[in-house]
């Protein structure tokens, strides 16, 4: 089983995938950067080259992904990648957020199966790079995922990453198992599996149910990969602890998150941006202590300088709390 790195806009920048890659890399098979849209008077912004250039990801398989319904912007921005050195690339047909789905981008796109196909079609023309895609089940009901199944099956896509929900859950409720087998049993590629991975139980579970080795079906293919977003930033380790059953020490969360600030204090402009940044670590991250240190964590997020974060950040992760 394959493991990867999913994309967070804001979060899994190239300074959180060094600092995993250097305390937690192993197992980690790919690792995704935050999407990339289409400007006109330029193919990248100075953010996004800043986060994509070779310098900034050593030893890192990065795989950018792009989201625009617009084909023509995908190859457009491909010819910038491919001066970088990709040679592969993800489209994005599953952000659910309201900004991007009300101009018909990522999930918002499912809901014209046939504006699907031609988009594909018309990348699959031109490209010279590999392309996988990353899907929800469509835009308001799994049922959705039928016809959209039979327009991937066209096209020789280097992988099919599958988020069993549609648009209108969000990360609400439960995955669409049912019509996560449906692709199993119906798709002729290589699928990866994403969505509510946050333990290894978790993973375990899927490459029970689905992965090599398990009691398939006659013609139903092996899941060949799980990417995990969420459940890596509230547990830096999850991947190693998956593959190696070797979970994080106290020490090792510290130094992965003391290299987080000091990386972002060396590229950001005074400690306030450093600040928002652990802070906003610290929502996933701090899922992991549990009630047992709610004053510690409420100190986190009420700290008003580095001094006081480090101070309240330090108890959590070693198991202090305060008097």
């Amino acid at each position: 089983m394959k493991y990867y790195l999913a994309p967070l806009e804001g979060i899994t920048t190239y300074v959180f995938r060094n600092a995993v890659h250097e305390y937690f890399g192993e197992g980690i098979d790919k690792y995704f950067a935050p999407f990339i849209m289409p400007y006109e008077k330029h193919i990248l912004t100075n953010k996004e080259e800043n986060q994509l250039c070779p310098e900034h990801n050593v030893g890192i398989n990065l795989i950018p992904q792009i989201m625009t319904s617009v084909p023509k912007e995908v190859i457009r921005i491909e010819s910038a990648l491919l001066e970088y050195g990709y040679e592969e690339y993800n489209l994005n047909l599953g952000c659910p957020s309201g900004t991007v789905v009300s101009k018909g981008r990522g999930a918002g796109f499912l809901a014209d199966p046939e504006g699907v196909d031609r988009y594909l079609d018309y990348i699959f023309e031109h490209t010279k790079a590999k392309v996988s895609v990353k899907t929800r089940l469509g835009m308001y009901d799994s049922e959705e995922f039928a016809e959209l199944l039979e327009i991937y099956n066209k096209y020789p896509l280097e992988e099919l990453i599958i988020h069993p929900r549609v648009r209108e859950q969000f990360y609400n409720g439960q995955p669409d198992m049912a019509m996560y087998e449906y692709a199993t049993c119906n798709y002729n590629g290589s699928i990866i599996y994403n969505g509510d991975v946050r333990c290894a139980k978790d993973a375990q579970s899927i490459e029970s149910r689905f992965g090599e080795g398990a009691d398939l079906k006659e013609g139903q293919i092996t899941t060949s990969g799980i990417m995990i977003g969420r459940g890596i930033v509230a547990s830096p380790g999850l991947i190693r602890n998956i593959t190696s059953k070797e979970k994080e020490t106290c020490e090792e969360i510290w130094d992965f998150l003391e290299k987080l600030r000091i990386d972002y204090m060396a590229i950001m402009s005074g400690e306030m941006p450093v600040l928002h940044k652990m802070k906003e670590i610290w929502c996933y991250l701090g899922g992991s202590y549990g009630e047992n240190f709610s004053k510690e964590l409420k100190a986190i997020k009420k700290a008003k300088t580095l001094a006081q974060y480090t101070s309240a950040a330090r108890m959590v992760v070693f198991g202090q709390n305060i008097s």
